[in-house]
């Protein structure tokens, strides 16, 4: 275990409670992740990403999921911590962004509102949110509007725009371009290309896109049947991956690329 890595992860299992058995979701999961990295994780669909993602900020329910290993930030295993503990960390330490910006914004309030709430409450100026709409092109007129007034593209990246002007060290992002044109993709992509430098944050972002992960990643992360296995380079997963499951993904950016 590399205490001196931004996350560290030894051994994470996680185990679904079926009425009377288990089943298994992830199997002995290891991996650290250190400043500036920019990990992707790929993967089919029902493979694991999404419950790794959440298994990583403490976000499963207990009395659904059994939880073994070490998820290991700063030194404190969140897997072994109290709740309190827990809520401290997920509030100073790990962002996360959701695949469904609508679910993230209450409905009932202009996102002025929302974000002076969080000015008041994290003690984070509000100039700060104006820079971040800068840096991700959006208008600040979007501030007068409710959720339900913007497209999915400004909610995403107003979503971004709120968990980034907290400067978490770990951003956990879920597919959180799936469902929006390239070029929005290409600023959110951009910017956070950016302010991973600038800040010395991690991220880790799950999606479905190989050339997203190709332009992007530092490191790439492909789970299949439970397991996790890293790539320090597309190049060297491309190239060296004995994996069966990660064919279709390769012949697809072959397709793509020639």
């Amino acid at each position: 275990m590399n205490y001196f890595s931004t996350l560290s992860v030894a051994n994470l299992t996680v185990l679904v409670r079926n009425r009377q058995r288990k089943i298994e979701i992830l199997n002995k999961v290891n991996f650290s992740l250190r400043q500036n990295e920019f990990l992707f994780l790929i993967g089919k669909n029902g493979s694991g990403k999404t419950t790794l993602c959440m298994a990583l900020a403490s976000l499963l329910d207990k009395t659904q999921f059994e939880i073994t290993g070490e998820v290991v930030i700063d030194g404190i295993n969140l897997i072994q911590s109290d709740e309190k503990t827990l809520e401290k960390i997920r509030k100073e330490k790990i962002g996360y962004i959701l695949q469904n910006p609508f679910a993230s914004f209450d409905p009932i309030l202009k996102i002025i509102t929302q974000f002076r709430e969080i000015s008041d409450i994290k003690n984070i100026p509000l100039e700060k949110f104006f820079h971040l709409m800068e840096i991700f092109e959006l208008d600040l007129s979007c501030l007068e509007k409710y959720p339900y007034e913007l497209s999915g593209g400004m909610l995403q990246r107003l979503s971004f725009v709120r968990t980034l002007a907290h400067d978490y060290k770990i951003l956990i992002a879920d597919e959180p371009t799936s469902a929006l044109d390239k070029p929005t993709s290409n600023i959110i992509m951009n910017c956070l290309e950016n302010y991973i430098n600038e800040k010395s944050c991690s991220i880790i972002l799950v999606t479905q896109d190989i050339l997203l992960a190709k332009k992007y990643a530092s490191k790439i992360g492909l789970i299949s049947s439970g397991k996790l296995e890293i790539y320090d380079s597309w190049d060297v997963m491309f190239h060296n991956s004995s994996n069966m499951e990660i064919n279709p993904l390769l012949q697809s950016l072959k397709e793509l690329t020639n």
